[in-house]
Parts: C-alpha cells; structure tokens; sequence
C-alpha cells in the first residue's frame, strides 16, 4: 500500500508503466561565426529530434504519453554547442504499447544527429554528432482484478469514513513492482488539497489532511485482521511459489 499524491478520493487498480531515458549529443563545437557551416551543433541536433518527438501520435484508449522534459547543453553564447543532453519520459497503461512506443521513439534521437550532420554536409566521423542513449528508469505497467482484497480493503474504508471517490484509475507509483508480479497493490491519498503537481508553482493545503491517515490505517487493519475482531482479508503470503497463491487473489 502506497502513499502518493493527497486526494483521499483517489484508489488506484492499476499501475502505468514508464521507461525514462538520458539522451546525450557530442560534437567537435566551435566558434559560432568563424566555424559556422563547418560542423554541426549538439543543440541543435537535440532540438531537431524534439520536434520529431512532439509529433508522435500515441493511443488514447490506453492511455500513452511521452515527454522530453529536461534539456540543457551548449557552453557559451558565441560557441557552436559541442555537447547537448535530454531526459525523456515515456509511459502507457498498456506494457504492450510502450513498448512500442520506446521502439518509435528512441529512433528519433538518433535521427536527429543524422539530420544535424547531413545539414552541414560533415561527413568526417571525428566533426560528425553523435546520440548515446542511455535507460534512467523503468516501472513495469500492471493491473489486477476488481476483486482484489487491497481494492475492497479501500473502497470500504473510504465508504466507512464518508469519503467520495474522485477517481479509479491507473498511474505511476512505487505500486508497480508488485503489482506486476501478482501481488495486491494500490495507491492512496495522503490527505489535503494539491495542485500544479511537479512544478515550481506546486501547492498543498492541509484541509481534512486527517482523512489520509485515517484511510490508510483503516484499510490496512482491514486486510491484516484484529485480534478478537475481523479475520484478515488478505491471504498469508508464505515463501510458496506465486502461483500457488495468486488464483486466490
């Protein structure tokens, strides 16, 4: 059970998957006006594979998304860049799908150098960009049935407590590891409001922030039982094989 985001309302079934990457150009660099048309810059060979990347169409049914979402390089204002680098974020509902869409995506990258390469005309192996690529982060995308005991340990907590839920979705948490290999997962709210989530102009405001701990313990206690009261919902996990105790799930 995960504590992520603030909105008690919120019950997670599923998990999106994502796959992040570090994208690296290098080049020879030099002077922006006495080199200019002699050897290809690192920025702009990034800039080039960006605007490649914002005109990928993805599905909408499983949710699919992608983001280049930092960019830095260059060294000075009169310098042809010898050095350019990009993080993306790469993420779908459906494991599937991102798969694809790492296939389709991290092509464009290298695409790029070989445009920036081929506008300058620079053939020479030691003047040409070049594109590292190198894997930052992966979270594995999962789902599990409306019947898991994690699913109704929290939708009667939220019940009991008289806290509506705002919404039952998939997103991206620490629940993706063991949701992915059977094990009962979800995510919930914290307590308070939020906003602008992972910006700089990010908000919180403890309003009924108690509603986020309540929830939890209740739905926790749901699935371990009480001594004298409740019998647990959730199964006892032993060292067993998974597949001898996931078709009880």
């Amino acid at each position: 059970m995960v504590i992520d985001g603030a909105d008690p309302g919120r019950i997670l079934y599923g998990s999106t998957g994502s796959k992040r990457y570090k994208i690296e150009y290098t080049g020879p660099g030099g002077h922006s006006f006495l080199n200019f048309g002699q050897y290809p810059s690192a920025t702009q060979a990034l800039c080039r594979a960006g605007t490649m990347l914002s005109d990928l169409e993805v599905p909408q049914e499983s949710r699919t998304t992608f983001a280049l979402a930092t960019m830095k390089g260059g060294s000075s204002v009169n310098a042809i860049a010898e050095h350019a680098e990009c993080e993306v974020d790469l993420r779908s509902e459906d494991a599937q799908v991102l798969d694809r869409l790492v296939k389709e995506a991290l092509p464009l990258f290298e695409l790029g150098a070989q445009l920036e390469n081929a506008r300058w005309k620079v053939t020479d192996p030691f003047l040409q960009i070049t594109c590292k690529v190198t894997p930052i982060g992966y979270r594995p995308a999962g789902s599990q049935k409306p019947t898991s005991p994690v699913l109704q340990a929290a939708r009667a907590a939220q019940e009991e407590l008289g806290i509506e839920m705002t919404a039952y979705m998939s997103a991206s948490t620490d629940q993706n590891v063991p949701m992915s290999i059977g094990i009962p997962s979800t995510t919930l709210g914290a307590g308070g409001r939020e906003g602008f989530n992972h910006s700089l102009s990010e908000w919180y405001e403890p309003v009924r922030s108690y509603e986020g701990p309540q929830l939890c313990l209740l739905t926790a206690l749901t699935l371990i039982g009480i001594d004298g009261g409740a019998a647990p919902l959730l199964p006892v996990y032993t060292a067993s094989p998974a597949a001898e105790w996931q078709d009880s799930l």
